[in-house]
């Protein structure tokens, strides 16, 4: 396993993941927020490519 520190390049993929992770498990990250409330979130911090 190679551990480093995220680029600008690796965004897509991050968010795309994160978000998979939101569908699958979504108790894992905000109890009580839907993923769409979640997908908000992340648009709006304009962090999402």
């Amino acid at each position: 396993m190679n551990i480093r520190l995220l680029e600008s390049a690796d965004a897509k993929k991050y968010w795309d993941l994160r978000l998979e992770a939101l569908e699958e498990n979504p108790e894992a990250f905000m109890e009580g927020i839907s993923i769409l409330q979640n997908y908000l979130v992340l648009m709006s911090s304009g962090n999402i490519a």
